[in-house]
């Protein structure tokens, strides 16, 4: 009898799954001027294998994740801390008084899309020492506020080293979460703001 895969594995499955068709597709590009004639042709085929694959996913990841949820302030700062661990990335994390019980009105799978992103690239792109997370109370909103320095061979200038950033930040728009980043005297920052429960309820109602 088979068992029932829990939603929340689920949702990393298929996430780690379309992480994984986009890095193939990223190879099979570029390798296309490597090969020519038949090659070329069985190339173009298996990238469109794996981009109806990759259509696939996505459209049971959307299935998924369509309905928000609800996450803690605690939870939340858990989550980071463990994605900070995995990259093996010495951080601290700055709490704002009387603030770990509060609950945020937000979608729990894009929130984990969005830290694993931010993280991948502190990873990347940073100094692997001193990383900063602040999370404060900021009216209706909770701000967090992750504070990375540049790594010697980042360029303040190259948009290429926030490859990811404007996607993310579209995908937050769409569920009304303010997402910010850039660069400044020689560090990195980039800034979420998530509305607290209470309010997204109150203006249901009002």
């Amino acid at each position: 009898m088979s068992k029932k895969i829990p939603e929340n594995e689920a949702i990393h499955f298929l996430h780690d799954l379309l992480n994984h068709t986009h890095g193939l597709k990223l190879f099979l590009e570029a390798r296309e001027n490597d090969v020519e004639g038949m090659g070329k042709e069985s190339l173009a085929l298996i990238y469109q294998e794996i981009q109806a694959l990759e259509n696939q996913i996505a459209s049971q990841f959307d299935k998924l994740t369509a309905k928000a949820k609800s996450l803690t302030v605690e939870q939340l700062t858990t989550y980071i801390s463990e994605q900070f661990k995995l990259y093996n990335l010495e951080f601290s994390i700055k709490l704002d008084k009387d603030l770990s019980d509060s609950t945020l009105d937000l979608d729990i799978a894009l929130f984990e899309r969005m830290i694993k992103n931010i993280v991948k690239n502190i990873f990347l792109w940073s100094n692997k020492k001193d990383l900063k997370v602040f999370i404060t109370s900021i009216d209706e909103s909770i701000e967090l506020l992750f504070e990375n320095r540049i790594s010697q061979d980042f360029s303040e200038q190259d948009p290429s080293n926030s490859v990811g950033l404007h996607s993310l930040a579209s995908l937050a728009k769409k569920q009304d979460i303010n997402f910010k980043s850039w660069a400044k005297n020689h560090k990195w920052y980039t800034s979420i703001r998530i509305k607290k429960l209470g309010y997204s309820q109150y203006k249901l109602v009002s």
